[in-house]
């Protein structure tokens, strides 16, 4: 195990609603202290949290991984990590036709969604309440290797794992066993994980309360509701090889899973299209150019005020890269006015004195 080191790739933040008790940016500020070089994010049937995370992780030059902790049609868990661009949009189109279908907050995922979309993701078995953990730990081992080998071909052979979790409860070292013995029978590689939902031990207390909200009681009457004990924290990546030392491969395998997952959110930076200037001129140039024409019309006098927020909107505009899109909008609003279609500028860029002066809004 030299030179191994620990990936967390299983955690929850505020985005796992009523559940995760910490930001994504306490989250990675917390990995960074830990020495972590990458990390993932798995909230409860959505990626609401990822850009946020991903801009954390890149300020603390933290790998960030995404994924989801899915909610199966039969109400047991199934934790996925996005390995491509594909993974992404095959997993956010999965997310999307569930939430569409289900009352908010009882998204769930049928399995023909899931084999349409299982492209481009790793999947593991899942936390206690996965269903192959829940048919293990009910004796019905057949069921849970038959179903371990259909996600095994669903997802492809290097895609799945079987999932170790040890939260220092007695299932759970029955269960480790459990696990392992289905992959030495099986031939599915185990990988370890903490469940993460706080940063800290004491950050429990939150977690409970939340849980407590969630199903409308109280910390004197949640009882089972609420998690034994403070094991679900960020733990250090030396923590875990020592918690999981019986289980090398599966702590192995968090590194390998990390390097895996290549999708990035800077993959998705698109360009938008070209607008046509008139030869010889920039988009910033004919910008301007235009935003002057209609601030004449607009006003009877350009005074130093007018001039001075003009000028400072239009450096800003510059600075951002953005003249191409204000002239699309500007060339959107003005083919609806002259073809009669009703049209209104609107957005947080509606009291902008460059919108008002090309006319996609009417408010100074």
């Amino acid at each position: 195990m030299n030179g191994v080191r620990y990936v967390e790739l299983h955690c929850h933040t505020n985005f796992s609603f009523l559940d995760g008790a910490c930001h994504p940016e306490d989250l990675i500020e917390r990995a960074s202290e830990l020495g972590y070089k990458a990390l993932g994010i798995t909230d409860h049937g959505g990626l609401c949290g990822i850009v946020r995370f991903h801009q954390a992780a890149r300020e603390h030059r933290i790998k960030p991984i995404f994924g989801s902790e899915l909610t199966l049609d039969n109400d047991t868990h199934l934790t996925v990590l996005i390995k491509t661009r594909a993974g992404y949009a095959n997993l956010s189109q999965m997310l999307s036709t569930a939430q569409l279908r289900a009352k908010k907050g009882e998204a769930k995922i049928d399995r023909d969604n899931l084999r349409e979309h299982a492209n481009g993701l790793i999947a593991f078995s899942g936390c206690q309440h996965g269903e192959i953990p829940s048919l293990l730990l009910e004796g019905r081992t057949d069921e849970a290797d038959s179903l371990a080998r259909y996600y095994r071909e669903l997802f492809g052979p290097d895609n799945f794992y079987l999932e170790l979790q040890h939260h220092n409860l007695p299932v759970h070292e029955q269960l480790c066993e459990m696990v392992r013995a289905m992959s030495q029978r099986l031939r599915i590689p185990l990988v370890a994980t903490n469940n993460v939902h706080y940063t800290i031990p004491d950050g429990r207390r939150l977690c409970d309360v939340l849980t407590c909200i969630k199903n409308h009681t109280t910390l004197d009457n949640a009882g089972q509701l609420l998690y034994p004990n403070a094991e679900r924290y960020l733990k250090a990546p030396e923590q875990m090889i020592r918690k999981f030392a019986r289980y090398p491969d599966a702590v192995a395998n968090t590194e390998k899973i990390a390097g895996e997952c290549l999708f990035t959110l800077t993959d998705l930076e698109t360009s938008l299209p070209d607008f046509p200037v008139p030869n010889g001129q920039t988009d910033y140039g004919y910008l301007r150019h235009r935003v002057y024409l209609g601030a004449n019309e607009r006003y009877d006098t350009l005074t130093r005020t007018v001039v001075d927020q003009l000028e400072h909107e239009l450096r800003l505009i510059n600075k951002l890269k953005l003249s191409g899109y204000f002239l699309i909008v500007w060339d959107i609003v003005r083919f609806c006015r002259e073809n009669g279609i009703l049209c209104q500028g609107r957005g947080s860029a509606a009291n902008s004195a460059v919108c008002y002066c090309l006319g996609i809004t009417a408010v100074d």
